[in-house]
Parts: C-alpha cells; structure tokens; sequence
C-alpha cells in the first residue's frame, strides 16, 4: 500500500503546474476504506495529513452506495473535516468487480492547480 501511496505522489508531482505544489510539495494523499478510515497515507505535508481523516469519513457517510466507477468529489468544507478553506480534498472511489472498496485521495493546500 506504501508504493501505491508514494506513486500517487509522483503523479502529482509530474502533473502539477504549480512550483508551490511540484517544489514544496504542499500536498497528501492517501487511500481509506469505504467508511473513511484511513489505510495508508503518504504525507508531503503532514498538517494536510492530520486533516484528512474527519473529511473522508463525512465523504464516506454522505456518498455511501451512491458512487460509480468515474465518480471524483471535490471537498473543502473546514467543518465537516478540513483544515482550512483554501485546502481542497480530490476524492475517487476505487472499485474492484463493481463493487466499492476504497477510496483514493489528495490533498492540497491552498488548490495551486
């Protein structure tokens, strides 16, 4: 799980256009269970890190049964588990035979998209 982290690392370190995000590496990622708990996390940032969690989880209760293979849900509500408005959560449903099993997710600070 730990490669597979740090490859989605490397994604976005290639196709970032933003020296903030690419050279600070302002920026987590991860992949939770269904219900948001959390399975590995590679943590560029770690504050972004420590954010995440509460988030997927109110991701995972609000989209539970509802997503589909294609799916991407934006998130920057700091209430319901970020850490500040101007962070945005990236979140797509990982499926295995049609059924949900995971979610994948980034994290930025400050959206340098």
């Amino acid at each position: 799980m730990r490669s597979i982290g740090e490859r989605m690392g490397v994604v976005v370190e290639r196709s970032a256009r933003s020296p903030l995000l690419v050279e600070g590496r302002d920026f987590s990622v991860g992949i939770y269970d269904v219900d948001g708990t959390l399975i590995e996390q590679t943590e560029y940032i770690p504050v972004l890190g420590y954010a995440t969690t509460p988030g997927m989880r109110a991701i995972a209760e609000r989209f539970v049964g509802r997503v589909e293979p294609g799916d991407a849900i934006l998130h920057n509500d700091p209430y319901s588990g970020g850490n500040q408005l101007s962070d945005w959560k990236v979140t797509k449903p990982v499926f295995h035979e049609g059924e949900h099993v995971a979610w994948v997710v980034i994290v930025t600070g400050n959206h340098y998209w």
